[in-house]
This record gives C-alpha cells, sequence and structure tokens, in this order.
C-alpha cells in the first residue's frame, strides 16, 4: 500500500510517519522490534513517533534484516522536508508571526463562522437594550476547557475567552445585569445546582444554557502508553478512547432544562460537544439552539457574537439523529433496497448534514445546468439575499451516480460555495463541477465517470434536480445532456 499505491501509483513523494506507539504494537506482534523495525522502514515507514522500536535500526542492519540504503531513502524523505519548511536556513520563510490581537481576531472569526444555528423561535438575535438581566447556567459557560477539544494543555488559558466572558463584554456598557449558575456538571447533578438555577431563571428576562459533553482532561485522568485516555473524570465524555455507550444527552442536563422551562422564560440552548448528541429530549422546552461545537480559546466571544447579532453561517458537517436506535445515520448511504421506517420510530434524523440558519433569508432563482468542457459541468444561479441582516447562504450540490455494476450512493456532495450578501444584495454564481468531482471507482479501483448523474442544488429553504446523461459521438467525443 505504501511503495505501490501511494507512492508508485499515486505519485506521493513526502514523509510516511507512524502514529504514537503504533510500531510497538508491530513488535508485539512479531515478537522482535529488530525485525519489527525493518519491516516498518523496508514498507515504507520513514519516521516513527514516540515508540521503542526505530532505536533497534542500527541492529537490524548489523544482522542483516535491512541494507542501509533503505534507511538513506528515509533519511533523505525527512531531510528534503526539513529543508522545504526552512529548517536549514536562519531565516525560514514559512514562518508566519500574528500578534496577540490578530490571533484573538482570526480564532474569533474562524469560530463564528463554524457555528450553526438548529433553531430560532425569533428570539436571536437578542437585544441587550430590552433586556434587564440575562441568565447564564450550564456546566460550559464558565469553564474555557470546556470549549476546547482533546490534548489540551491545562496551562495559558488567560487570553481566553469561556461563554460567560463573551456575554459579560457584550453587556459591559449597558444596564443589563448578568446572573449565573452552573446548574450541573456534565454527566452529574451538583448539591442545591437546580435551587441555584432556578434563583436566577427567575429574575432574567432570558436564559441562555450550555449543554453537551467535554474533552476537557485533567490530573485525575489515566492515560495509556500511547497517550489515549484510560479513564476520563466525570467532565470527560469524548476524545480519543473515551466513548458513551448512548448519545442521548446525560440525564442531569434534561433536568435542567425542564426545570429552566417551568419559569416560563425563553431558553436558549448552546451545544457545546464532540459529537452529536441525540437533543430530541431538550427541543420542544428551547426557544433556540446553537451549535458550537468546541469553538476553541476564544469561543465564549464567538458564541457571544452570534447571540447578539453576528449572523450564524455554519451547516452541519454531521447528521444529528433524534435517536440512539437510528444509528448509524449518514446521508450519503448506498442506494440499496432496505426499510428505512421503524416500526416505533420516525426514520428521519432531527437535523441533516448540511442543515443551518440565519438571522436573514435568501432566494435562489435561475438554477441552470450545461455541459462544459473536458466532461465538466457548469452549474449557474441567481442568489438575492431578501432579508434585513447582511449574512451568508451556502449552495451545495450533491450528485447521485449511474455506476453500474457498483450500486450508487443516494447523495454525494460534489461541491458547495459560500457567499455574503448584504440586505436585498444579489449575485450570479457560478460553480463548475469537474470530471474528477465526478468520477466514481468502479470493482477494480479505476477512477470511471458515470454514465447518468443526477444533480441536486439545495440551499436550507431550496431544492432543484435534474438528471444527467452523458452522450458520447463517433469520435468518442461525450457531453452532458439533460434527460427529458
Amino acid at each position: 500500500m505504501l511503495q505501490e499505491i501511494l507512492r508508485e501509483e499515486y505519485g506521493f513523494s513526502g514523509i510516511v510517519m507512524a502514529d504514537g506507539c503504533a510500531l510497538d504494537r508491530v513488535a508485539e506482534t512479531c515478537g522482535d522490534p529488530s525485525m519489527a523495525a525493518a519491516k516498518a522502514i523496508s514498507s515504507g515507514v520513514d519516521l516513527s513517533l514516540w515508540d521503542e522500536v526505530f532505536p533497534y535500526l542500527e541492529q537490524a542492519v548489523a544482522i542483516g534484516l535491512v541494507s542501509e540504503e533503505v534507511i538513506d531513502r528515509s533519511v533523505l524523505r525527512i531531510l528534503e522536508l526539513k529543508s522545504e519548511l526552512g529548517l536549514f536556513s536562519s531565516q525560514s520563510s514559512s514562518k508566519v508571526s500574528f500578534t496577540s490581537a490578530q490571533k484573538e481576531t482570526l480564532c474569533t472569526a474562524l469560530a463564528e463562522d463554524s457555528l450553526v444555528l438548529l433553531k430560532n423561535d425569533n428570539i436571536l438575535p437578542l437585544k441587550k437594550e430590552k433586556l434587564n438581566q440575562i441568565g447564564v447556567v450550564g456546566p460550559h459557560a464558565n469553564n474555557i476547557y470546556h470549549l476546547l477539544g482533546d490534548y489540551t494543555p491545562f496551562k495559558k488559558i488567560a487570553s481566553c475567552c469561556n461563554l460567560l466572558q463573551g456575554i459579560e463584554e457584550h453587556t459591559a456598557n449597558s444596564t443589563t445585569q448578568l446572573a449565573f449558575a452552573q446548574g450541573c456538571q456534565i454527566t452529574t447533578d451538583l448539591p442545591q445546582g437546580l435551587d441555584e438555577a432556578n434563583q436566577v431563571a427567575e429574575n432574567a428576562d432570558v436564559i441562555v444554557v450550555t449543554l453537551g459533553g467535554s474533552s476537557a482532561r485533567d490530573f485525575s485522568t489515566a492515560f495509556a502508553n500511547n497517550g489515549a485516555a484510560l479513564q476520563g473524570s466525570q467532565e470527560m465524555t469524548s476524545g480519543e478512547n473515551i466513548d458513551l455507550a448512548s448519545i442521548e444527552l446525560p440525564e442531569c442536563q434534561i433536568k435542567l432544562v425542564k426545570e429552566l422551562a417551568k419559569h416560563g422564560k425563553p431558553v436558549i440552548a448552546v451545544l457545546i460537544e464532540g459529537r452529536p448528541h441525540s437533543i430530541s429530549a431538550i427541543e420542544p422546552y428551547v426557544s433556540a439552539i446553537l451549535f458550537a461545537g468546541y469553538p476553541g480559546q476564544y469561543g465564549g466571544k464567538a458564541i457571544a457574537n452570534v447571540l447578539f447579532g453576528k449572523n450564524p453561517n455554519g451547516r452541519l458537517a454531521f447528521t444529528i439523529p433524534e435517536h440512539s436506535g437510528q444509528l448509524p445515520v449518514y446521508y450519503n448511504y448506498r442506494n440499496t433496497q432496505f426499510k428505512e421506517t421503524y416500526t416505533d420510530y420516525p426514520e428521519k434524523p432531527i437535523y441533516r448534514f448540511g442543515y443551518g440558519l440565519s438571522y436573514t433569508s435568501f432566494e435562489l432563482t435561475d438554477v441552470l445546468f450545461t455541459d462544459h468542457q473536458d466532461h465538466s459541468i457548469k452549474v449557474s444561479c441567481r442568489l438575492k439575499n431578501t432579508g434585513n441582516h447582511s449574512g451568508a447562504e451556502t449552495i451545495q450540490i450533491y450528485g447521485k451516480k449511474q455506476q453500474g455494476f457498483i450500486p450508487p450512493r443516494e447523495k454525494e456532495l460534489l461541491a458547495f460555495k459560500k457567499l455574503h450578501l448584504t440586505p436585498l444584495e444579489e449575485r450570479m454564481i457560478e460553480i463548475i463541477l469537474t470530471k474528477e468531482q465526478l468520477y466514481y471507482l468502479d470493482e477494480t479501483f479505476k477512477e470511471v465517470l458515470p454514465r447518468e448523474v443526477h444533480l441536486t442544488v439545495e440551499t436550507v429553504t431550496f431544492k432543484q434536480s435534474i438528471q444527467l446523461f452523458r452522450k458520447v459521438d463517433d469520435h468518442e467525443k461525450s457531453t452532458w445532456c439533460i434527460r427529458s
């Protein structure tokens, strides 16, 4: 695979690195670290990470298991890469410097673009001039580590911004007051947690509650010798080697939301998590849902910016099921005969791949599919922002490829384009689907153009489909034609 396919067939010329302690596992299998080292480097592994195997390469050469020429080959690849990175130069051309302010601006903007608005019953964006008090509740709200991903170091948190701090920044120069209560931990209740949350909710005009999971490691976490967590703290529900048997939200969080909803105030749920949780248990009790994933060190600022008016434009990169029993749920399944529905539960996911709402509205018109050069297809359309807010819409193009012997996938995301528009602005868009995007792999793993392709252009509120077939003339030249 590494030599014939990766290097010879695909033309890869870089280095191949084994993951942490991966070669130790190879040594356990073959019973000899010298043999494992020789097998690995001969197979095309140039660099190892954190193992006790490649130090045996000298011994492997001495006893004739591998030649020095094979080792020289890997050494040369590594030196070439270091040279390209400028590591042998006193002035590295690849090094880019950012000020702290630039880092904060960039990280915040990236986080804002990733946020996905799933539900909004006209409560967002918040207008602080109309709010006397905002209640902030939840286990993530005042904990920066819950906004960060796995393998986050336990230091340098002074330059970060959690959600409570982000909301404080927005209300600092206003008459709006803030009140905070943790409510519960990620997976367990807190003593007096619900009582404190009820006190906050009682006096609040609107309540922001954080839900989901965490990859936050702490010093009580036990680790395997390859760095994977053996047992996380109560605050760690996802991450390498940490998993849950159910994707339902923890019972303590569901109980917290139901308790907050009793006060009759609008509740805004912010999902901070490293995996999609089923949210059907809390969805009826909240007025808005914002998916944040792990938004990073300035994630609290980004979430607050969106809550107070920055238009969200993220789209789901996965499907959120209604129930654990629906798993596996994904959009690009093979188009084979099977029963989609359950006898006791709806078959459709609660939020699909590519979904995401906006504070404004868009209109997509004049969609046209035309044959383009070199077996490609041109998709053109007109997009207009018909609302009162500036915002971005993502045009998504899906394809169903008739692949002959192999059952096609129901749909595949072939291309997408995000466009930012001011209120009432409209723009023409062209998206080229290249032959590489239209290819499928046949039973011999060769790239082949499909004889037919069913294309669909989608936004959250728009969908238009067309079926194209490939017509080949006497000179073996093909064109894409519309199937009437």
